[in-house]
């Protein structure tokens, strides 16, 4: 059971970027993913069903399956549009027209000398922003044991500078049926994610 609130009830986490809880899982693992929306079915999960529930069931490994899966893929973002600016110059003679219109004197005595000024849209952001990501995943086993490895590590270069995430992920399940009436099984998911964000004007979250 998991929090979605950047882990702040789970790991005590209470600074940085809130991200979301599926970030800690690599898609590739999941088999299905389940919302219990009714009453009934989320009764056993208490107060904390009250908004939902959603039941991610990773994969397992088949009998008489033995399998190796390697994946590999990449891309490229790019930024599709930007807000129009005016140039400095324009900007200079529209503060001034207005203050004028205003009633007020002008401040800007020379809007020429500001030329076209910096369009900060593009000093920011960066071209050709990729995207890789790889996994690997070992499955198979017995009719009485069947067992799944997986790693994957994932990097994101975000559209602006300074902007970054990786993922690391080991997830494993294993599932023995001991007696006739007994099955035992276990499952691990290890994920670290490193998020890098640039400084913005917002207040930064209280702890």
């Amino acid at each position: 059971p998991l929090y979605s609130d950047n882990l702040r009830s789970s790991s005590q986490v209470a600074t940085g970027p809130v991200t979301d809880i599926m970030s800690m899982i690599n898609p590739a693992d999941i088999e299905s993913v389940t919302v219990l929306k009714d009453a009934g079915s989320k009764a056993i999960y208490g107060a904390r069903g009250s908004n939902g529930v959603v039941l991610i069931k990773t994969k397992a490994g088949i009998a008489n399956r033995p399998s190796i899966d390697l994946s590999i893929s990449g891309g490229i973002q790019q930024v599709i549009g930007e807000y129009d600016m005016l140039d400095g110059t324009t900007f200079a003679n529209y503060v001034n027209e207005s203050l004028v219109n205003a009633g007020e004197d002008p401040i800007y005595s020379d809007p020429e000398a500001f030329g076209s000024g910096t369009n900060w849209q593009d000093e920011v952001s960066r071209s050709g922003a990729a995207i890789q990501d790889y996994g690997i995943r070992f499955s198979g086993g017995s009719p009485n044991t069947q067992y799944m490895l997986s790693g994957g590590y994932t990097s994101v270069d975000g559209l602006y500078r300074n902007n970054e995430l990786q993922r690391y992920t080991l997830h494993g399940n294993i599932r023995s049926r001991a007696r006739a009436n007994l099955v035992i099984s276990n499952s691990l998911n290890l994920s670290r994610t490193d998020i890098a964000t640039s400084a913005t004007d917002v207040s930064p979250l209280s702890v």
